[in-house]
Parts: structure tokens; sequence; C-alpha cells
């Protein structure tokens, strides 16, 4: 049964109403019985956010700007948001404060390089119940791989995941309908592996560094175009 509520079910006023689970959401279930969601697209992963139950405990991977963040604040008791990019980090701190949310961590971490965090954030109590990760639609299969290999080692009590990743998406799409999704997805997790490192792609270091200088020093944010 999906992590998720039907808006018919929210029972607090006070909080952004829950939407339906959006369309193109694949549903699976990883090794020891965590529900994964998987999207390939950012309004999708983003009605995910809108779809939180009330009072969850959200550990948010690769949180940007903070757009989806907000929308889990809305929602959830305590949310911890991470990048690997101190602009996004501070971005996504400037977007809270206006928004006058105040139920968010904000912190620069890079889980895939440092994976002992997550062990460390798999300990705390009360645990998280549930895991946004976003770590670049554009990412590897091998990448995710290894991320949900490492939630469902290190963040067992985190029951319901939400990934953003079209190749992913796409691959789950290429299975044959007869195919067990969940067991196929199993069989990939038991032999990921750590990425190997590997130049950086354009758009990785666009989202490491999303603020430039333009020719007259002020600082330019290479998303601007992207709108709110």
């Amino acid at each position: 049964m999906s992590g998720y509520v039907d808006s018919e079910q929210d029972p607090v006023p006070t909080k952004e109403p829950a939407v339906t689970v959006p369309v193109g959401v694949h549903e699976l279930t990883l090794p020891g019985d965590t529900h994964l969601s998987l999207v390939a697209s950012t309004e999708a992963f983003r009605d995910l956010a809108r779809a939180l139950p009330i009072a969850a405990r959200v550990l948010e991977i690769g949180c940007c700007r903070g757009h989806a963040t907000t929308l889990l604040a809305r929602r959830a008791e305590q949310v911890l948001a991470l990048d690997i990019s101190v602009a996004c980090v501070e971005a996504t701190k400037q977007r809270l404060k206006q928004a006058c949310l105040g139920n968010v961590e904000v912190e620069q971490l890079d889980c895939m390089t440092h994976p002992e965090w997550l062990r460390m954030l798999g300990s705390r109590d009360p645990p998280f119940t549930h895991v946004f990760a976003d770590i670049g639609g554009n990412r590897r299969l091998q990448d995710v791989l290894f991320l949900l290999k490492l939630l469902v080692r290190d963040m067992p009590k985190a029951q319901n995941v939400a990934l953003k990743n079209e190749e992913s998406a796409a691959w789950v799409e290429s299975l044959d309908s007869s195919q067990d999704r969940s067991q196929c997805l199993a069989e990939l997790l038991a032999s990921a592996q750590a990425p190997e490192r590997r130049p950086y792609r354009p758009m990785e270091v666009i989202m490491m560094y999303p603020v430039r200088n333009g020719p007259d020093s002020r600082e330019l944010c290479r998303f601007a175009n992207y709108g709110n």
C-alpha cells in the first residue's frame, strides 16, 4: 500500500491539503518491504510531496533550490534537506524563510560520497518515515541503485522512498508486463556497487555552482528562467 494519502483523508485543516498520487508514478517494493515511488518528471515528484501524509518526518536528498522542500514542509512534522551545493543550500534556506516555514533543517552533504552519514541519520530517534531523493534527473541507473542500496541498508525505518530519475523510470517501463518489477529491482540492488569516479557532467557542475558573476560583477542565477 502506498505511503501517501488521498485528499479526502486529510484530517488537519491547518496543513496544505493533500493531492492524489499523480499519474506516471511507478510503485515498487524494495527489500525490507520499503515502498518506492519512482517518477521521471519534476512535476510528478512535487505532486508526491504534496501528497505526503501529515506529520511525516522527511529526509530530502538533493533539495536543489527548495521547491519540493517547501511543499514537504507544509505537510511534514520535520524535514532535513540535504544538497551538495552551498548555493542551493542557501537558496533553500531563503525560500523557506520567505514562506515562514521553520520545521526544516538544511545542510550541505553529499550522501553518495559520504554514505556513512546515512547510517548516522538512520539511527535518529524518532526516525525518518519518508525519504525524498532527487540526485539529478540525468543520473545513471548505477548511481540510483547504489543510493537505494544504501537506503535499504542504513535507513530501514524509513518505509517510504520517493525518487526522481529519468533513466530508472525508463528501465521500469522497459520491463515486460509479466515480470515482477520489484523482484527485478532487488536482483539489481544485490549487485549494485559504488559508482566509479568520473568527470562531472556540465549540468552537474551547474547544479553545484548555480550562481555565477556577470560582466558587471552582479550575481546571476543559472536557473532564473525556470521560475518558481
